[in-house]
């Protein structure tokens, strides 16, 4: 779930759906393909990262966050460098 702060007008608090996503991601590990984990990823995990974003004032650095976290899952599926 997402939070809110006061701080001039209505912003957001993204950590906890980023933490709560890091999480889901790292835990579908295990011997199965890396297409059977990209699966699950979008599947499972993209839906915490991306859960009513549509309806909260995001600003562009808290889009680029939630961008970087799905990029960090999706090199570690595929093992790729930054």
């Amino acid at each position: 779930m997402h939070g809110f702060t006061k701080v001039k007008g209505l912003s957001c608090d993204i950590n906890h759906a980023m933490r709560k996503f890091y999480a889901s991601a790292n835990s579908n590990a295990g011997s199965v393909s890396e297409i059977t984990k990209f699966y699950l990823l979008e599947s499972y995990c993209l839906l915490i990262l991306t859960y009513a974003l549509e309806g909260l004032p995001l600003k562009r650095k808290q889009i680029g966050h939630l961008n970087t976290c799905w990029n960090n899952a999706y090199r570690k599926i595929f093992r790729m460098k930054k």
